[in-house]
């Protein structure tokens, strides 16, 4: 079935969700936006014009899956959208046991690889992903795709205009509800963290335990941004669960910066957080706003945002050291471009090296190795293959013959 859906968005995205199905399996489904005029255009036939593009998609963990999907599209009344910026939002899902993934998605010249985690929905009362869409309602012309009595089209941008909209919609599932009264409440905070905004409490009954919801969120007082909405489960005025996922407000009237410039903010202080390259940096800063969309674009191609924002939290949760924040790291900076190493070799009490960890990631063949060289417990990076990182001078001498050999280093 061809999932598409056409709409005004301002750049590519993609967004996914997942869903409780049977026992431990879950579906997890992907959405995602492309420009119009980037699509094949294969012939014109009435004013209808046909189109069609690829999505090379690869997955590995307790599966693994390696993929072609060709997709075809046809739009009607072409000739009264091809002067326009119009997109195309579409999307493709699969089934998958709980456990932790990778993936990685070609459309086009856009590119993702990200880390994914498939948990346990079936024993424990739990909250699905949430899903922010553009429309939602009863009938096929809320969009194509279809869920639980909902017919929708998803918002793989999670990006909302102040100045048209005065809602912004919500799908997700509630699982294994066993507390008789059980209050659900959302909540949306700005980008510093601070409650903007708190909605009433609303009581779900039992009702067999699972249940699927979809949520019009009014956006009247809200400032234009980036915000974090917060979505909680409460029995007896104690948290039980809760699912956090970031949406963007756009306004003109309220910001002289437009919604593209706001994301291009947030992009670029994770690029300063991540590269290491102080001449790269120095190149950034130089560049005019277009310039910077440009670079930033490609540089984050393979990167998502809410998963940095999680990698940011884990790497100074795990790695700050004294007055460093664990961003400011090492093994910090390799986590957020990277996320959990595949593979990963903790070596505290050798007799005859310092304590060191050693990391590989099979989808770059990148391997790092951190050594604690001074004793006072920052990990600094002594060795890798990553031709965009530098070895730590005379780094040879702090490596006995196993990781000599390990390593791949002669003498």
């Amino acid at each position: 079935m061809i999932y598409s859906f056409l709409l005004f968005f301002q750049f590519f995205a993609l967004d996914y969700a997942l869903f409780w199905a049977q026992d431990s399996f879950s579906f997890v489904e992907f959405y995602y936006s492309l420009p119009l005029d980037s699509l094949k255009k294969e012939k014109i036939i009435n004013d209808t014009a046909f189109f069609s593009y690829e999505i090379a998609f690869f997955l590995k963990g307790k599966l693994t899956k390696k993929e072609k999907l060709a997709k075809k599209v046809f739009l009607p009344n072409y000739s009264s959208f091809q002067n326009l910026n119009k997109w195309l939002v579409d999307g493709f899902g699969l089934y998958l046991p709980k456990g932790n993934y990778f993936y990685r998605i070609e459309i086009l010249k856009n590119c993702y690889e990200d880390s994914l985690f498939v948990p346990d929905f079936e024993k424990n009362t739990s909250i699905s992903s949430l899903l922010f869409l553009t429309t939602c309602g009863y009938d096929e012309k809320s969009g194509h795709f279809y869920r639980n009595g909902y017919y929708y089209t998803p918002n793989p941008q999670r990006s909302y205009d102040l100045d048209k909209d005065s809602f912004s919609y919500l799908y997700f599932e509630l699982y294994n509800i066993q507390e008789d009264t059980v209050y659900l409440g959302y909540q949306i905070f700005d980008e510093e963290g601070k409650l903007e905004k708190d909605f009433s409490l609303l009581s779900i009954p039992k009702d067999n335990g699972n249940i699927a919801k979809a949520y019009g969120l009014p956006l009247r007082g809200l400032k234009a941004g980036k915000k974090t909405l917060s979505l909680f489960l409460l029995a007896n005025n104690k948290k039980i669960r809760e699912e956090k996922k970031d949406f963007y407000l756009l306004s003109k009237k309220l910001t002289s910066l437009p919604f593209t410039d706001s994301l291009l903010f947030l992009k670029e202080s994770l690029f300063y957080l991540v590269e290491k390259d102080k001449k790269e940096k120095a190149k950034v800063k130089k560049m005019n706003i277009i310039g910077k969309k440009k670079y930033l674009a490609a540089y984050f191609r393979v990167y998502n945002l809410d998963t940095l924002k999680k990698r940011l939290e884990y790497v100074n949760q795990n790695y700050s050291h004294l007055k460093k924040k664990g961003s400011e790291t090492d093994r910090g900076r390799i986590y957020l471009k990277y996320g959990e190493p595949e593979k990963k070799e903790v070596e505290i009490l050798g007799a005859d090296v310092k304590p060191y960890e050693y990391w590989y990631y099979s989808q770059t063949n990148y391997y790092y190795l951190f050594m604690d060289i001074h004793g006072d417990g920052d990990y600094l990076l002594l060795y890798t293959n990553d031709p965009k990182e530098k070895n730590y001078p005379n780094y040879e001498k702090y490596l006995n013959y196993e990781l000599l050999e390990k390593l791949g280093i002669r003498r």
